[in-house]
């Protein structure tokens, strides 16, 4: 792969954002919007600006990249929070807290030379787990008899794709750098089209939740 096709793939990455951010702003026009899909609509909202942000500003070591990073883990929590219901609330505060306390560690003091790869896998091995409780979850309660029709069916399914097919790139990421002197293009790019897929699923969503009355998250 040349660097021309991987930065195509690069800004399409990018682009694709704009897909489930437009889709968003027709779910607002609903009443008592889902606020699962409001969080993630604003995870992609903010992954879009980041990455404007990245290419007009350049400010630090991958600064736009950790900011994101620590706001899509914190997204992604409050999402499947609000999905998973309002009992799992000391779990999910557990979460946040000795997440956040890891991810500064790691990048002040594990990573603070490379990327912060360690969270980042982190957050893969996190929601990968959380997207396959929420398939069982949605099976066992099937709100609807087309599961294919659940905003959260396409949400979890995005998450899982995303997450699983990138987990071994953000492992290994610093090892491909550093030892093998790999310049990363193949990987990234895959990422990238990983990313693609993602925006897409949610997309889809989304435009289920606008399509279909509303099945609330749990609030017990």
């Amino acid at each position: 792969m040349t660097l021309e096709q991987s930065l195509v793939i690069s800004y399409l990455s990018d682009g694709s954002a704009l897909l489930p951010i437009v889709i968003g702003f027709l779910l607002l026009q609903k009443k008592n919007s889902d606020r699962v899909l409001l969080y993630l609509w604003l995870l992609t909202i903010t992954a879009f600006l980041l990455d404007i942000s990245s290419v007009l500003i350049v400010l630090g070591d991958n600064l736009f990249g950790n900011i994101y990073r620590l706001a899509e883990f914190h997204f992604l929590l409050v999402s499947y929070f609000f999905a998973f219901g309002r009992k799992t609330l000391k779990l999910f505060i557990t979460i946040a807290i000795v997440y956040t306390s890891f991810f500064f560690v790691d990048l002040i003091f594990l990573q603070a030379k490379q990327l912060t790869s360690f969270s980042v896998t982190l957050t893969a091995a996190v929601f990968i787990i959380f997207s396959v409780l929420h398939f069982f979850k949605l099976m066992r309660d099937l709100p609807s008899t087309h599961i294919h029709q659940l905003p959260m069916f396409w949400v979890d399914t995005a998450v899982l794709v995303y997450f699983a097919g990138a987990f071994f790139i953000f492992l290994l990421r610093n090892y491909l750098i550093e030892v093998l002197k790999d310049d990363q293009i193949v990987y990234w790019s895959l990422h990238n089209i990983l990313n693609i897929i993602k925006n897409i699923l949610f997309a889809i969503g989304l435009w289920h939740a606008t399509k279909s009355p509303v099945v609330k998250s749990e609030t017990r």
